[in-house]
């Protein structure tokens, strides 16, 4: 009676670990100082996404058509700052200044401006910014925004400019909890998260002042956005843009952490040793109470190299001279205990 008592016990626990659901919190928001890699593709991305838990999205064999590096900093150091009083942070890929506001309880997004256009300056602001994303995010989460836009560029051709204005009706849904794997890294603890945008756009083209013509047009839009639990991953980490109506694929975008945030060591259990340091063959593991621990290996720019269980050390002489991250995790509470700058020799 008794083992079968314990066997029970066992079952719901290893249930329990099984359905645990990722939290994002404000604390995995892009912060100033960040630089990403984006990789639009936007052939072959006819994709299958599964929805519910436990899921494994997996797009490894995705070929990228472009590329482009966005960093984020103060938007008091640029040109357009007061036309975003609320925003506290922006982004930059060389061309085009983003502007969005990060707190505690959301993302909101005001607009961007490009200073290279075949159009001019082109401006579009969201008054009184868009939500991109709720904190904190959990499976199941849904909601809905009705919001409008505007967008005016100097057309540079027949016309002296145009004015859109897009009203939007946005709900959004987190739909599944997982694992994905793009072709820079595979992540665990991840939520995708469905926004779904029907809109009508107005467009006015105007000449000398006047409008001399008008057109709109009305659709639906999907956008799954897969965010990551990792503090040191940002989100999201990917999205896949359908045009619902038909279900044409738009376009795949996965990123690729360019910079490790500035605080890379913490030492969560001070008993636990992570050494020697620099390694050369082996890297042990000492104080740890449970039988097994995993060590996940990243480069200085945050791409992960080695994800392993040990009992107490990792072979890492197949690694080259340089630095290196290393990331302890308990395996029952999967909490990480450690993470330490390692050179190699």
């Amino acid at each position: 009676m008794r083992n079968r008592y314990m066997l029970l016990i066992s079952i719901i626990l290893s249930t329990s670990r099984l359905m645990a659901q990722p939290t994002i919190t404000h604390k995995n928001a892009i912060q100033p100082g960040d630089k990403f890699i984006s990789h639009l593709v936007t052939s072959g991305i006819n994709l299958q996404i599964g929805t519910g838990l436990n899921q494994n999205w997996w797009f490894s064999n995705l070929n990228p058509s472009s590329t482009s590096t966005y960093e984020y900093f103060d938007p008091a150091n640029t040109p357009f700052a007061a036309q975003f009083p609320n925003a506290n942070l922006v982004s930059f890929d060389g061309t085009t200044y983003g502007y969005v506001e990060l707190t505690q309880s959301s993302w909101l997004d005001y607009g961007f401006i490009s200073t290279v256009s075949n159009f001019g300056d082109y401006i579009s602001t969201e008054d009184p910014g868009v939500p991109i994303i709720k904190f904190p995010l959990n499976y199941g989460d849904t909601s809905t925004e009705i919001f409008s836009n505007y967008t005016s560029y100097i057309d540079g051709t027949a016309f002296d400019s145009v004015v859109s204005l897009k009203t939007s009706n946005l709900t959004k849904e987190v739909i599944g909890a997982g694992n994905l794997t793009t072709p820079y890294e595979s992540y665990q603890n991840v939520l995708l998260e469905l926004h779904e945008d029907s809109y009508t756009t107005v467009n006015e083209w105007y000449n000398g002042g006047s409008i001399t013509s008008t057109s709109s047009v009305s659709g639906t839009r999907q956008t799954y956005y897969w965010w990551s639990e990792d503090v040191n991953k940002k989100h999201p980490i990917a999205k896949y843009v359908l045009n619902a109506d038909d279900g044409t694929p738009v376009s795949f975008i996965y990123n690729e952490i360019e910079n490790w945030p500035n605080t890379i060591e913490e030492n969560i259990n001070l008993a636990v040793s992570i050494y020697p340091n620099p390694a050369t063959n082996w890297l042990n593991v000492s104080n740890f109470e449970n039988e097994k621990i995993m060590i996940q290996l990243y480069s200085i720019n945050g791409k992960l190299l080695v994800n392993e269980f040990v009992e107490n050390a990792l072979d890492v002489s197949f690694l080259n001279q340089g630095i290196y991250i290393a990331k302890l995790i308990d395996k029952e509470t999967n909490e990480i205990i450690k993470i330490k700058k390692i050179t190699k020799n």
